[in-house]
């Protein structure tokens, strides 16, 4: 069975607006957390991401839109493919992995998978990347933003 097939601007102007909404939510959400007074403090990045995503998703909406018209019939993609299809189930699995597994090798392992299945890089390159991404965005957390993270199955993190 095939994927149902839709013009590529409809989706592109779907996936900028699923950006926006979820942009909002986060800023909607984030005024809940604590702001600090030295830091930025764990309020700052739900913050930043949302107004990050509802800009991002807004000019993704309006390139689609623009782009319609000159659009042509070739212009028809598949509903969903079946890496991006793995890399949401991925993301899914990660949400359910950060507590129980920890910060680092939930997020390594995550973008360890999509940098492979995406096809940027090879498995022991995204394996690599994926581990350094990681201890990157924990040294952000960690230390730039002072966000206690879920500490690893190791004991690391947290």
């Amino acid at each position: 069975m095939s994927a149902p097939q839709i013009r590529q601007w409809v989706g592109d102007a779907a996936v900028g607006i699923f950006l926006a909404a979820a942009g909002g939510t986060y800023l909607w959400l984030g005024q809940a957390l604590p702001k600090a007074a030295a830091e930025p403090g764990p309020g700052a990045l739900p913050r930043f991401l949302g107004a990050a995503l509802i800009v991002v998703g807004i000019g993704c909406a309006l390139r689609a839109w623009r782009a319609r018209k000159g659009e042509d019939e070739a212009a028809i993609v598949a509903l969903w493919e079946r890496n991006a299809l793995a890399c949401a189930v991925a993301l899914l699995a990660a949400c359910f992995a950060f507590e129980p597994v920890g910060f680092v090798p939930t997020v390594a392992l995550f973008l360890g998978f999509v940098f492979w299945r995406l096809g940027v890089l090879k498995p022991f390159a995204a394996a690599l990347a994926g581990t350094a991404g990681a201890a990157i965005l924990w040294g952000v957390f960690s230390f730039a933003l002072g966000v206690g993270l879920p500490a690893s199955l190791l004991g690391l993190g947290g």
